[in-house]
């Protein structure tokens, strides 16, 4: 019988220790960034990553594989580009045309990924140029385009504007015309191909960007740090 008794203090001990727990977790947020039922994992010297960062990483990769590709016959399609990366590159124009002017190093290295995989598939199309100007018009580029440069940039691109960008906006003109010129073709690609002054020009660029850690959102004044402060009182 008393071993019976001290059975059933045990239980009931228990059960009022773990109605205790209980009781006292009730309405207690779990800790910031834990999730019910799943295990956290410190991760102390992990960079923080955001849209960004990724997309740009995204666009030196892609500008990589074009290099590659042109260094090694002219023939082959990079990773395609996300909405993301389009979105980053559009605005990357934009940076470079308001900071140095005249930037046709990045149409350049746009429409030549385009050719080269045009010319995997042996069919003029330039569908990363066509998003490219699709997402530059959507997103306001060009308005932004008009007012982000100095009186003499501004002169220099819209000369650029309106004599030389009509061939990257009719890419798939300048693309037929690239892959029936056998001749030119022949000098284009390889290690010493004329197509690779552009592409190194873009890969320098962006990698100035990457390590400089430019936010060319704000920097082209897309995001506006001064419209988030808070007011100074008088």
């Amino acid at each position: 019988m008393i071993r019976v008794l001290r059975g059933l203090c045990v239980l009931v001990g228990v059960a009022l220790t773990h109605n205790a727990f209980a009781q006292a977790g009730e309405g207690q947020a779990a800790p910031e960034g834990v999730v019910a039922g799943s295990v956290e994992y410190a991760q102390v010297d992990a960079p923080q990553r955001n849209s960004q960062l990724i997309s740009l990483e995204q666009v030196v990769e892609w500008g990589r594989s074009v290099q590659k590709i042109a260094r090694e016959g002219g023939k082959g399609s990079a990773p395609a580009l996300d909405d993301g990366a389009v979105s980053y590159l559009s605005v990357l124009y934009l940076y470079c045309t308001s900071t140095r002017g005249v930037c046709p190093f990045i149409l350049d290295t746009i429409l030549e990924g385009d050719i080269e995989s045009s010319r995997e598939v042996e069919k003029p199309s330039c569908p990363t140029m066509k998003k490219f100007w699709k997402t530059w018009l959507s997103s306001g580029m060009e308005e932004r385009a008009k007012f982000d440069s100095s009186i003499t940039r501004g002169l220099e691109v819209a000369e650029f504007n309106s004599k030389s960008r009509p061939r990257y906006i009719r890419c798939g003109v300048a693309v037929q015309e690239v892959l029936e010129d056998k001749v030119a073709l022949a000098a284009r690609y390889g290690p010493e191909g004329s197509s690779l002054k552009s592409i190194d020009s873009f890969l320098q660029f962006v990698e100035e960007v990457k390590e400089k850690k430019t936010d060319i959102w704000r920097s082209t004044g897309i995001i506006d740090d001064s419209a988030t402060k808070p007011r100074e009182q008088k």
